[in-house]
């Protein structure tokens, strides 16, 4: 007699919005898995301190694009570590992961038991306003030290990467 292990969706006795820890298990979860509090914590304080941080220094040094950048990216992490620790609380209702990530199916259907965690929006997305911080530096970089060094003009540096960046992760 052979055994075969199947990757259906988990058969629940219960409503899913009923659902937790006690009552499903984890692989009926948003996540395969239950979300690490402490290190959840620890991202969420260094990224809210991060946060802070720039605001003040973007502000007393006038580096406008650059703080926005920053800003927007610290605040797109926080919120992903937000969802994240309020999912090791109860990983199955849907509020929690709407912040964190899309769904890989719709609302009443029952979870794949092989779910795909690619689509983490708010980490993802924050990749891009980082990404394009370091850009807006490149481009003062090359101001302070000579256009005549570089092979582009500064703008060029910054729109290139920046749209190229956001093309590539737009199709992930």
């Amino acid at each position: 007699m052979s055994t075969t292990t199947s990757s259906a969706a988990p058969i629940l006795t219960v409503p899913y919005d009923d659902c937790t820890l006690e009552l499903c298990p984890i692989i009926a979860a948003q996540l395969p898995y239950d979300p690490n509090l402490a290190g959840n914590v620890l991202y969420l304080s260094i990224f809210s301190a991060c946060l802070v941080i720039n605001a003040v220094l973007g502000v007393w040094f006038r580096t406008w694009s650059y703080m926005i950048a920053m800003l927007l990216g610290c605040f797109l992490e926080v919120l992903g570590y937000i969802g994240r620790i309020q999912m090791h609380y109860n990983p199955f209702p849907q509020g929690p992961f709407f912040t964190f990530a899309l769904p890989n199916s719709k609302p009443g259907e029952a979870r794949s038991a092989n779910f795909d965690c690619r689509y983490l929006i708010p980490v993802t997305i924050a990749s891009i306003f980082f990404t394009a911080a370091i850009y807006f530096t490149l481009s003062r970089l090359v101001v302070i030290f000579g256009e005549r060094h570089s092979y582009f003009r500064p703008r060029t540096y910054t729109v290139f990467f920046i749209s190229s960046y956001v093309s590539r992760r737009s199709r992930q």
